[in-house]
């Protein structure tokens, strides 16, 4: 829902860590290079599933795999976050599938805020077929707010 709020455009963290990032790093040939947009605060990302994303294919439809669905909600997911100026990882991401994800419909994926405590943040988001009007999927996530760079160091070993 728009509410004629101008969408605005958001980088992960303009760091190098995410530059191979499948979903929007620019770096990936094999990627989607999705642009997130924020509008009225919520998270927004538009794609339309191809069949490189195919999971399951029937005599009339191919769906998206479930592998997507859920990768694409911890991206919008966390972009929602990001939007509030914080670096976070996910700690918890659960997902109701509510109805296929067809290839070749245009979807949209959105992600709020939902609750706030300390380092913790919460947030909820849902998957849409602008071309069916079907909710496909919703989804409850966890992230915790770190320190990129020290986590980072500690995956590298310094």
């Amino acid at each position: 829902m728009n509410t004629g709020t101008k969408p605005k455009k958001v980088k992960p963290f303009n760091s190098p860590y995410y530059k191979k990032c499948f979903v929007c790093g620019p770096d990936n040939p094999a990627g989607m290079h999705l642009q997130n947009t924020f509008i009225d605060g919520k998270s927004h990302m538009e794609f339309t599933p191809t069949e490189d994303m195919a999971g399951l294919t029937t005599s009339k439809h191919t769906l998206m795999h479930g592998g997507f669905t859920c990768m694409l909600f911890d991206e919008v997911m966390m972009y929602v976050v990001m939007g509030l100026g914080l670096e976070a990882v996910t700690l918890n991401l659960s997902i109701d599938y509510l109805s296929p994800a067809r290839v070749g419909h245009r979807m949209t994926a959105e992600a709020w805020i939902t609750d706030r405590e300390r380092k913790k943040i919460w947030v909820s988001g849902e998957i849409n077929d602008l071309d069916t009007g079907e909710l496909v999927a919703k989804a409850e996530g966890l992230y915790l707010q770190i320190d990129m760079t020290s986590f980072i160091d500690n995956i590298d070993g310094n």
